[in-house]
């Protein structure tokens, strides 16, 4: 029988402030990709597809004869479950780096959860880069700066950039059930350019995170503008930051606003330009 124990460890912050947070207390934000079952569904991408391996007819299963089963497995992860893209998401082929180039080693970060109310892109007198209409469900700008002031007011100033290592957007949206949500065609909530301009602009800012399926909208005349500006692609993109957009997320509503450290840990996948996610958030108390 296992035994559970806490695993209580302490940060050194920037502003000489200690933090705690207990490793034994991480809450798993990921919608995993399920191929039996109800799946999320988004952009009108084929579900997941696992089935047994047929190798010349003989087929990898032990219900028909096999010694062992061999699944043979076929997902889109934008589509599919939490997943986290990279700058070449929206590069040609040959340009920028795949998501397993990046530093790895970052993966730890500190973090800030908020939860942000929807306005109508009409209402919110802010722009959007690309086909919009005014009855959109939008975050706004103006509400993500309020919620971060807020959340921190009692954070060092030395220490936000920290605390901004990842921000984690929980949108209050009528979709219920994300493990099973069907997204495709519904047009779904999205972020204003100014919302995308002033998460990119935020000192250590390394991951943007929220639990919608894009950070674009679903048919934007394929302008990806939100994309493009969090990667800073209109810099070179040789010197572009290593950043990440993490999108599909399932934050339980049980977990409060606040100060987390984030475990981003990402499927080790190589040479494509997004992978599964299971980012996995830790309390911290200063």
């Amino acid at each position: 029988q296992a035994v559970s124990v806490a695993m209580r460890t302490r940060l050194d912050l920037p502003s000489g402030a200690c933090a705690d947070t207990d490793l034994s207390s991480g809450v798993d934000c990921a919608i995993s990709i399920r191929f039996h079952g109800q799946s999320p569904e988004a952009f009108g991408l084929p579900r997941p597809v696992c089935q047994p391996l047929d190798v010349g007819g003989f087929i990898l299963n032990v219900d028909v004869g096999s010694p062992v089963n061999v699944d043979e497995l076929r997902f889109n992860v934008h589509g599919s479950g939490t997943h986290a893209e990279c700058m070449r998401h929206v590069l040609p082929r040959d340009s920028g780096k795949t998501i397993d180039q990046l530093n790895p080693q970052q993966s730890i970060v500190g973090a800030t959860l908020m939860t942000v109310g929807l306005c109508q892109f009409g209402t919110a007198g802010e722009a959007y880069t690309g086909k919009q209409e005014s009855g959109d469900s939008v975050v706004a700008a103006a509400a993500l700066r309020e919620c971060l002031r807020t959340l921190h007011l009692n954070v060092a100033e030395a220490d936000r950039a920290f605390f901004c290592g990842a921000l984690v957007v929980r949108c209050q949206h009528q979709q219920q059930g994300l493990a099973e949500a069907v997204w495709s065609g519904t047009n779904p909530p999205y972020f204003t350019s100014d919302a995308a301009s002033w998460i990119a602009a935020l000192p250590g800012i390394r991951y943007w995170m929220c639990d919608l399926p894009s950070i674009d909208r679903e048919d934007d005349g394929g302008h990806v503008g939100n994309h493009k500006t969090f990667f800073r692609l209109e810099e070179d993109v040789e010197a572009a930051p290593e950043r990440f957009v993490i999108e599909m997320a399932s934050i339980p509503q049980t977990l409060p606003d606040g100060l987390y450290l984030a475990d981003m840990q990402l499927a080790p996948i190589a040479g494509t330009d997004a992978v599964p996610a299971r980012p996995v958030l830790y309390p911290v108390e200063i």
